[in-house]
């Protein structure tokens, strides 16, 4: 995990309690059933054996371990009633909150996953995920603060920039958001997250994946498409946590690499 970032947490060679690997088991377990649904409720059942979520599936668990490890999950999952609608991140505002500031210097430039946070409402209210060359986490809270202006889809109709004067259907406003960071990463040092040695690195790159991935990546290299499926993984896998009925986030996850639909706030 030395190339993950954004996190609090970072003494990596520290064995987790009991109670910390208790968590991660339920939390593997709910969020198979959530992948599962996720098909259906974002319509794209005819893509699920797309290598881009076999690879995902395949690597869940993974992604389990370091959110675990690095408390951006509710603590003690296994001791409490966990519904359909149940968010399963942890508060960035508790006494122990790990995530850190994504619009600060330090970890502006990261990519990886971002996540919102509704301060009003005291709510997770998206995920996002940043890649390719210049992508980051400072760059796509610009966009999105400049796209709060045209309410183009949910997640800006749900939090306008203060100044829309029609509010309908809005639950807060864009200046009400925090953005944090998700896992992360350094796009110029990611050696552990892009090893096909299984013993080397965080994720498993069967040979049916990099197979695939010879076939796809045209000008990019191979490890520019390894770093940008593992930011839409972080993306995914946080989105599963958030309660549906506030998460605002309408996109399916991998849309560049599978060929879902183009995000209209990425023109």
């Amino acid at each position: 995990m030395l190339d993950i970032k954004g996190v609090k947490r970072m003494e990596i060679d520290i064995a987790p309690s009991a109670d910390t690997c208790t968590t991660a088991d339920t939390l593997v377990d709910v969020l198979y059933m959530r992948y599962e649904s996720h098909f259906v409720l974002r319509n794209i059942e005819s893509k699920r054996r797309h290598p881009c979520f076999i690879w995902s599936h395949d690597n869940l668990a993974r992604v389990v371990a370091a959110m675990t490890y690095f408390d951006h999950v509710k603590p003690n999952l296994h001791r409490i009633h966990i519904g359909r609608n149940t968010t399963l991140l942890a508060s960035p505002h508790s006494s122990s909150s790990a995530f850190m500031n994504a619009r600060v210097e330090e970890f502006g430039g990261l990519q990886g996953c971002y996540l919102y946070y509704d301060n009003e409402s005291g709510k997770w209210v998206r995920s996002g995920k940043t890649g390719g060359a210049n992508g980051s986490h400072k760059n796509r809270n610009e966009e999105h603060k400049k796209n709060s202006k045209k309410r183009s889809n949910t997640f800006y109709q749900w939090f306008p920039d203060e100044n829309i004067t029609s509010s309908e259907g809005a639950r807060g406003t864009w200046q009400g958001l925090h953005q944090y960071c998700g896992l992360s990463f350094d796009r110029l040092h990611t050696e552990t997250i892009t090893s096909v040695v299984d013993d080397e690195g965080v994720f498993h790159w069967d040979e049916s994946t990099r197979n695939w991935i010879e076939t796809i990546k045209k000008t990019r290299t191979t490890k520019e498409v390894q770093r940008e499926m593992v930011a839409y993984l972080f993306e995914l896998i946080y989105d599963l946590c958030i309660a549906p009925d506030d998460n605002a986030s309408e996109y399916p996850g991998f849309e560049s690499l599978t060929g879902t639909y183009k995000r209209d706030d990425e023109e």
